[in-house]
């Protein structure tokens, strides 16, 4: 799975953070498969600005890059639910949206929220 999953108190909100064990052997193949879905779209525009933001369907695709990242999303989903709420350690969780954002130099986000959403998270990839 990945390190330990690490409860950080800055917020009122739980904020978990993790290293993803394997992420160095998948993070070119990442790199290159998130590139060619930006290849492919034109993109949205929300709250990114000077960077690509792709549909949110991203978890939906067959790339197996991709799908390896998003498994584990759900395992460090699964492992803060149990840390909240005892016994769901055998909860699936579902990703409902998923997107990736492509930024360089001076690219950042304007305020925003996920609502109705009531978790989310970033993967870092560089």
């Amino acid at each position: 799975m990945s390190s330990a999953i690490e409860l950080l108190r800055h917020f009122s909100v739980p904020i978990y953070s993790c290293l993803v064990e394997g992420f160095d052997a998948h993070k070119e193949a990442l790199g290159e498969a998130l590139r060619g879905v930006r290849a492919a779209s034109p993109g949205v525009q929300l709250t990114n600005r000077n960077s690509w933001h792709s549909e949110a369907n991203l978890h939906l695709g067959a790339d197996p890059e991709i799908r390896w990242a998003t498994d584990r999303i759900r395992e460090l989903a699964t492992g803060a639910l149990h840390d909240l709420y005892q016994g769901w350690r055998d909860t699936e969780p579902r990703i409902v949206d998923c997107w990736s954002v492509i930024g360089g130099r001076g690219a950042w986000h304007t305020a925003h929220q996920h609502y109705p959403r009531l978790w989310s998270g970033v993967f870092y990839v560089s």
